[in-house]
C-alpha cells in the first residue's frame, strides 16, 4: 500500500503549534477522523494516549510515529504533523520531534 493511499491532503498539516504530547495527540485524532467521519475524535484520541501508555512512540532526531488500533476502522490511515516549535514527546534520545 502506498503512503498517497493511507495519508490524504486534508490530513497533513504544516507548522502546527502544540504545546503539549497531549495536545499533539488531540491535534492528530482531529485530523484522523477527517478520513473516518462516522468515528469520533475523542475515541481515536483516547487509543492513541493508551497506546502511548504502553511504550513512547518517539523515535530518534526528533521524530515520533503515535499509532493505535481503533474499533470500527478496517482500514489503515496515517496523518502527518510537522511542528512549528519542538514537543518534549519523551524521547529516549532526549530529542524533541518537530514532526510527528
Amino acid at each position: 500500500m502506498s503512503l498517497e493511499k493511507i495519508i490524504k491532503p486534508d490530513g497533513v498539516l504544516c507548522n502546527a503549534m502544540a504545546r503539549s504530547k497531549k495536545h499533539c495527540l488531540e491535534i492528530l485524532s482531529e485530523l484522523l477522523v477527517r478520513a473516518n467521519p462516522d468515528i469520533a475524535s475523542e475515541l481515536i484520541f483516547e487509543c492513541l494516549i493508551d497506546r502511548e501508555r504502553l511504550g513512547c512512540t518517539s523515535l530518534s532526531k526528533g521524530a515520533a510515529f503515535p499509532h493505535c488500533r481503533v474499533e470500527g476502522i478496517e482500514d489503515s490511515n496515517a496523518a502527518l504533523i510537522k511542528l512549528s516549535e519542538p514537543i518534549d514527546f519523551d524521547s529516549a534520545d532526549g530529542e524533541h520531534p518537530g514532526a510527528v
